[in-house]
């Protein structure tokens, strides 16, 4: 299914360590050529061979083509902390989806040895910008072999072929965050903010493709595992509302939100049992059955399901100018929102006033909600 030149680019058999760097839309067969350049490179000679992705679940496709080539898998973290020396070569699929100073440290760490890094470009994966325009920036300046390359051919289907002009129309799957001029604008002081702010509806989005595009754009690019039933949420879901910044007409920032909680009584003490399940009112679920707090589901409540901003504007205090306005266009008991609680999440949400909510638990695992 993928053309000889494609694992010959993408074998790992050689002395020179070096990096090698293959950017492709989806369906152009960068995993199975990346699985046939292990499988290549291990029938030829001993490889001590790491494969890596920020989910392993989504190797599937490289193990599948290595065809049993002797591999190891590990977590990124692990890779970054493996012994120097310890591997001949390293595959990273989407590679966008890690964060760029992490990508930095395991090529710096792994230096004798060959990397090979594949990302998706467009699609939702992620668009890859992050990767594309810092992380090849550096290895460009590091004096190390850089070898790049790009699939356009498709292995899926055929080049042009119309379904596939259509589905990635439909599915928005080349959504991109906006093109920005040169230069950033002066941040918006707090009285201004409802001029450059917009509660969007569905009936808007749907009628407005280059506003949805913007805004959709935004949200993959910053959480890779945004998919398909995302899009028909956002359109579908009563409960949910999107939230823009714009820029001279472009969006520069977008926040989705759900309005959740106002719930029965006896409901919310059903759940708090483990009687009833509730699904999309994540917050909601949180405070009464994980904490344990059946009067907080009686509480209406505004939980920010995602926020990004424009890769150009970051750190211009937008992601903090979206969520005071969406602070003032909702009427709420309480704002919330449920996450992986990093340092850099945390402060951001405290400095709005946010407030960690835990539970410790025996073992001791901490539950947390802002």
């Amino acid at each position: 299914l993928v053309a000889r030149e494609r694992v010959e680019m993408l074998t790992l058999v050689g002395d020179a360590p070096g990096m090698f760097s293959v950017l492709a839309d989806r369906g152009r067969g960068k995993s199975a050529a990346l699985g046939l350049g292990i499988a290549r490179a291990s029938s030829t000679r001993s490889l001590r061979v790491a494969l890596c992705a920020a989910s392993p679940d989504g190797l599937g496709e490289v193990l599948h083509f290595a065809a049993g080539a002797a591999v190891t898998v590990l977590e990124p973290a692990e890779l970054a902390a493996a012994e120097a020396g310890s591997l001949d070569a390293l595959v990273i699929d989407e590679a966008a989806q890690l964060a760029v100073p992490l990508l930095v440290r395991i090529a710096e760490r792994h230096r004798g040895a060959r990397i090979v890094l594949s990302t998706t470009c467009r699609g939702y994966e992620g668009t890859g910008r992050g990767y594309v325009l810092r992380f090849l920036e550096w290895a460009r300046a590091s004096g190390r072999t850089l070898r790049e390359r790009t699939l356009t051919e498709p292995i899926r289907v055929a080049a042009g072929d119309p379904l596939e002009r259509f589905v990635h129309a439909l599915l928005l799957l080349d959504a991109e965050p906006a093109s920005l001029t040169e230069g950033r604008t002066a941040l918006p002081t707090p009285s201004a903010v409802p001029t450059f702010h917009e509660r969007v509806d569905a009936d808007r989005l749907a009628a407005d493709e280059p506003l949805f595009r913007d805004a959709f754009g935004l949200l993959v690019h910053a959480h890779y595992r945004t998919t398909p039933g995302d899009l028909v949420r956002i359109l579908d879901a009563p409960n949910l509302a999107l939230h823009v910044l714009r820029e001279a007409g472009r969006v520069v920032a977008s926040s989705l939100v759900a309005r959740e909680g106002s719930l029965e009584p006896a409901y919310a003490a059903a759940l708090a049992r483990g009687q009833e399940r509730i699904r999309g009112h994540a917050l909601a679920d949180t405070l009464v059955s994980h904490c344990q707090r059946p009067d907080a589901g009686v509480l209406s409540m505004v939980r920010s399901v995602r926020i990004a901003t424009h890769p150009g504007r970051r750190r211009c205090g937008l992601g903090r100018a979206l969520v005071e306005a969406i602070h003032g266009a909702h009427e709420a008991d309480l704002f919330g929102t449920v996450f992986g609680a990093t340092a850099s999440l945390l402060e951001f949400r405290r400095a709005l006033g946010y407030e960690l909510v835990t539970r410790r638990r025996a073992n001791p695992r901490i539950e947390a909600t802002v």
